[in-house]
């Protein structure tokens, strides 16, 4: 068996794990169902596959790392793809596309992902063309996706939303939790002066791009002027009298 297409056949429960034996497969097509669970991690045996379609279900919990090997997908679809009203899957985690270097429709909207990494090498196979084939928007916890060139997936990818961002590194926006410092930033997002609240007494406040580069720098004591910087994500670092830091992301309008 080579496809399995199921689309619109109001079918519910689990995703069977015994279709991870059928490792012909290069079709699964299971949109627009009542389907709950998460996907089955037997689904990795399926290295032939070439277009998944699981948008428009019930599906939830963490997104199962089973694509890493489907080095022939080009088609994908998660979230709700075709636009049905309150369809959509509760997938959260990390979803890691990058060996998937011949992907062409890539849907993952609607989703509680936090983690999205498409940076296969080839994200010109994904074109703005037509009807969108990029689609990220209408998902919470993603602030960053990890993408091949910033310039062309902003131009070209335009659905995704307005507190998310692309880098060649999302790990550089990531902010560890080794900060010594609490404290607290508004407003956010900001067009021009940002402010900052410590209990502790700040002597220097650093601001660097997505890219971990030093963009802004001034020694006041409880705010930062930013109107000059680029829409964007930021990292706003703050050091104190007593050499400790803390470090907190925040959105540039």
């Amino acid at each position: 068996m080579t496809f399995l297409h199921f689309w619109e056949n109001n079918l519910s429960g689990n995703i069977p794990s015994e279709i991870g034996n059928c490792v012909n497969l290069t079709l699964i097509g299971l949109e627009d169902n009542q389907l709950t669970g998460t996907i089955p991690a037997s689904f990795s045996n399926l290295t032939v596959m070439r277009s998944f379609w699981v948008n428009g279900n019930q599906l939830s919990g963490d997104i199962s790392d089973v694509f890493s090997d489907w080095s022939n997908l080009k088609y994908f679809s998660i979230g709700n793809g075709n636009a049905i009203s309150g369809a959509h899957n509760d997938f959260t985690g990390s979803l890691d596309l990058s060996n998937n270097n011949d992907l062409r429709i890539c849907w993952v909207d609607n989703t509680l992902i936090s983690s999205l990494n498409v940076k296969n090498g080839n994200n010109t196979n994904i074109t703005s063309s037509g009807t969108y084939l990029f689609k990220a928007n209408n998902n919470p916890n993603l602030t960053c996706i990890e993408v091949d060139d910033v310039a062309y997936s902003t131009a070209n990818w335009t659905q995704i939303d307005a507190i998310c961002s692309f880098s060649t590194d999302c790990d550089a926006l990531a902010v560890v939790d080794n900060s010594l410092v609490d404290f607290s930033v508004y407003p956010v997002p900001t067009e021009n002066v940002l402010n900052i609240n410590s209990e502790q007494e700040i002597v220097s406040i650093e601001v660097y791009s997505k890219l971990g580069q030093l963009v802004q720098k001034n020694t006041l004591k409880n705010s930062i002027d930013i109107s000059n910087l680029a829409q964007g994500f930021y990292l706003v670092k703050i050091t104190t009298v007593n050499g400790d830091y803390g470090m907190k992301k925040i959105m540039k309008k």
